[in-house]
């Protein structure tokens, strides 16, 4: 069990969640403050991104944002992380990670806070930043920095900010594994290990414990490639492919309740899609590349009554809806669309 030590910070922002009440272009948000949606990050012509709303039920939405102008930064803000309706944003100012501001950010109620800086601070790498905040578990939130040791570069360490005690907490050093690809479900972060197992972190317990990897077939023959690690809507989902199997072919895993493993939730095949959009295979790829067939998953949307789908981005710049029968997809966004179509 990794110890963690306590420091107190002094924050006169910092307010519990009803008062303020991670890829780099697709925000995902399953919150009760909005409906399921992707925030799309559109290329600007200056040098601020705009964001635009694509809703995920269908249903015609404003968007909630549109930039980030809520700071007094000259730097600029980016947004890191989309949490039950809170964003994690950072300054795009460029002269140290430890020099830089990171937000909190309600889009509803346009109101934040900056997060206090440890004390003692001093320059090292960040390696992620990951908010942890789950209304219905707590009005209050915490934000968990993957840093570089202090007393080694090569070693990694927690630093944990909490919205309740405005106290800092830091841990001994752990376990070094795949921190750029990360997962928060239900009050706990999952990272995905270099021997392929999950290292799932308590947030509120701040302990760690190992979940293994779904069993895969006997003749892969290598380690499998993941193609989409997220939670939405309280359910974490897994997408592994083999170069040695088809890649249009592959299985949808879900976390059980009880965090324990992983199940089949869905069999996918994308035939009919590639038939009709020949462009998603890369005909200068080998048949057993990984990335044969150029789509990327945003989302997996489950819906027990209404019937569960498929967010697809696929060439060029497609954003496709894909049913749970796997039926060609009667609606088609493109990101050019969304982004002329809202201005």
């Amino acid at each position: 069990m990794t110890s963690m030590k306590r420091q107190e910070v002094q924050n006169s922002h910092t307010k519990p969640a009803e008062m303020i009440g991670n890829d780099d272009d697709i925000l995902i948000d399953g919150s009760s403050k909005f409906p399921s949606a992707l925030f799309l990050r559109v290329p600007p012509y200056s040098n601020k991104p705009k964001y635009h709303f694509l809703p995920l039920d269908g249903k015609p939405a404003r968007d909630p944002i549109r930039s980030l102008t809520f700071a007094d930064d000259s730097a600029g803000v980016s947004i890191l992380q989309s949490c039950n309706g809170f964003l994690l944003c950072r300054s795009n100012r460029r002269t140290g990670e430890h020099n830089r501001n990171y937000y909190i950010y309600n889009p509803t109620t346009n109101k934040y806070t900056i997060l206090p800086q440890p004390g003692n601070r001093i320059p090292n790498t960040i390696f992620c930043v990951i908010l942890a905040f789950d209304p219905s578990r707590s009005s209050y939130y915490k934000v968990v920095f993957v840093r570089s040791s202090r007393s080694s570069p090569h070693l990694y360490q927690l630093e944990i900010y909490s919205s309740e005690t405005q106290l800092w907490s830091f841990s001994s050093e752990i376990p070094k594994v795949n921190y750029s690809r990360w997962a928060y479900c239900c009050g706990a972060i999952y990272w995905m290990s270099y021997s392929m197992n999950f290292l799932c972190f308590d947030v509120d317990q701040e302990r760690f414990r190992e979940i293994p990897m779904p069993e895969i077939p006997d003749d892969w023959g290598q380690q499998p490639k993941c193609r989409y690690f997220r939670e939405l809507g309280g359910r974490l989902h897994l997408i592994l492919t083999n170069g040695r199997h088809s890649t249009r072919q592959f299985d949808v895993y879900e976390m059980e309740k009880d965090f324990s493993g992983w199940f089949v939730k869905y069999r996918v095949d994308l035939k009919a899609l590639i038939s009709a959009y020949p462009e998603m295979t890369r005909s200068y790829a080998h048949p057993s590349d990984w990335d044969y067939h150029a789509f990327r998953v945003l989302a997996v949307v489950c819906k027990e009554s209404e019937g569960s789908f498929m967010v697809l981005h696929t060439p060029p710049k497609r954003i496709l809806p894909l049913s749970k029968a796997i039926q060609l997809p009667s609606l088609l966004h493109t990101l050019r669309d969304v982004a002329t179509s809202k201005r």
